[in-house]
């Protein structure tokens, strides 16, 4: 499906005090840098932190209390960056355009089989912590097997699945509300990445022209680096070969690189 085949939803006004942006995702995707870096500028707020879970765990609690974390801001422009929106069913999006109305969205995209990869890993140092306290468990002491049941996990396989959670979103949000940004770009061009960021969100760029380059550079929950497995590259690549042949086929930009780099 091509962005051309699909019906264009109108941007509405937001009715009722709520965040003036949201970031979707990806998980494992750079959300918790942007997030520290944007919590720097002055003209913005996180009244909730950064992850508020309101559509997707706290929904019960009423939109009146969501509402209520974003009133007497002092015109700050708040936010909301909590990547589990990325993969809400199609109701919870409904209800985020009502709310939300025409507020700019973010979505951060890591190539799928190294976010994968990356969540295994973090999947493997908390079951260190819960289950085998005072212990080292490293990777090698793992077999193929485990990693991949983790990389096949259903949370794991829709959070890496930027074709499904964009197609959902775009049938209730108009393309342009969205700012995509390359996991990579954050990583090669972090001034600019954000730049990008605040012109979309509508803060004062030149904010970051007074922060020295290791502000940018900067790495969060930095762990441990233990590259994808050799004998699991041909595992990863048939798992998610097809969904970014269709997230380029739908954005129109060839992302087909994520899975040849692993194809050598």
């Amino acid at each position: 499906m091509s962005l051309q085949g699909m019906a264009t939803p109108q941007p509405t006004v937001k009715a009722t005090p709520g965040p003036d942006f949201l970031c979707i995702g990806a998980q494992k995707a750079g959300t918790t840098w942007l997030y520290e870096k944007l919590n720097a500028h002055p003209q913005v707020a996180f009244p909730g932190r950064k992850e508020v879970h309101f559509w997707d765990l706290f929904h019960e609690k009423g939109k009146g209390w969501y509402s209520n974390l974003y009133r007497d801001l002092a015109g700050n422009v708040a936010g909301d960056i909590t990547p589990a929106y990325a993969v809400l069913p199609r109701r919870m999006i409904q209800q985020v355009r009502e709310f939300s109305g025409g507020a700019p969205l973010i979505f951060i995209m890591r190539n799928p089989i190294e976010r994968a990869w990356s969540l295994a890993l973090m999947n493997l140092r908390q079951l260190q912590e819960t289950r085998f306290e005072g212990e080292t468990l490293k990777p090698q002491h793992l077999t193929d097997e485990f990693f991949r049941w983790q990389m096949n996990l259903e949370g794991n396989r829709a959070r890496s699945n930027y074709f499904a959670c964009l197609t959902k979103w775009f049938e209730f949000f108009p393309r342009e509300q969205f700012l995509l940004l390359d996991y990579e770009r954050l990583v090669s061009e972090p001034r600019d990445a954000l730049i990008s960021v605040s012109r979309h969100i509508g803060i004062d760029s030149l904010f970051w022209d007074n922060m020295d380059s290791g502000f940018f550079t900067e790495r969060v929950f930095a762990g441990e680096k233990y590259p994808l497995r050799e004998s699991l590259r041909e595992f990863a690549v048939n798992t998610y070969r097809e969904e970014i042949d269709q997230l380029s086929a739908l954005l129109g930009k060839d992302y087909s690189g994520w899975y040849r780099a692993y194809m050598d």
